[in-house]
């Protein structure tokens, strides 16, 4: 027990903290901080704060790009799960040969972009919209209708889908059980990856562009529709 710990408790033993989350990757000349934070209180804010910060939002999107990963390897997509209760990145751009927007993801520890698994559907009153197909998904099918539900496309239309060959079969089944019935060669496996260009905006912006980048929504990210995509950096 200590009552040096600078937050305020449960306290227990003494722990070692980063200035720095380990998980940015290393940093010269930035010592532990000793005999400050109790144990108790270290390993809260790691799961709670740390996780959040680390896995959602811009800085997680830059960690993914650069290639940093955890103590325990590599990190989950945040493009594909949350962390903290914040929800996943959604990167909205449309594709070359496509007249719909889609969702995308970045291959970890590179600038390359390939479409995230996803259902495109189609609404005659509220348009097309991209569906992100998760993990949970598979033995919950009330999740996609739960989403569709809250977009108000209950009864939209599946008409296009991004999957591996191999999660065709699953993506197929997750339509069926929720009402859908996708027509025939309605699945891309293949996609030539696009490439994300960084440049500097003044202070306060970072830019992230691909050829027909529309935009991006998500926690902590602003849209913008003029062929650009943004993250806030201030």
């Amino acid at each position: 027990m200590s009552g040096n710990c600078i937050y305020p408790g449960p306290h227990g033993v003494m722990s070692p903290e980063h200035y720095l989350p380990a998980s940015l990757g290393s940093f010269s000349s930035c010592e532990p901080l000793l005999e400050k934070v109790c144990e108790c209180c270290n390993s809260k804010i790691g799961n709670e704060t740390e996780t959040q910060f680390l896995r959602t939002g811009p800085i997680a999107f830059f960690r993914w790009m650069i290639g940093i990963k955890g103590r325990k390897g590599l990190p989950p997509s945040p493009f594909y799960k949350g962390a903290g209760g914040a929800p996943p990145i959604y990167a909205i751009a449309r594709a070359p040969g496509f007249p719909f927007d889609l969702l995308w993801e970045i291959c970890f520890g590179t600038e390359d972009c390939f479409p995230l698994r996803q259902v495109v559907f189609e609404h005659p009153l509220a348009g097309t919209h991209p569906i992100p197909i998760l993990d949970s998904m598979r033995e919950h099918p009330d999740i996609l209708l739960s989403e569709l539900q809250e977009r108000g496309l209950e009864h939209a239309k599946p008409i296009h889908a991004f999957a591996a060959p191999d999660e065709i079969p699953f993506v197929s089944e997750l339509i069926a059980a929720v009402g859908g019935k996708p027509a025939e060669d309605w699945v891309t496996t293949k996609f030539e990856p696009q490439r994300l260009l960084l440049s500097c905006c003044g202070q306060d912006w970072v830019s992230l562009r691909t050829e027909d980048v529309s935009a991006i929504d998500r926690d902590g990210v602003r849209v913008r529709r003029n062929q650009k995509l943004y993250l806030e950096g201030r």
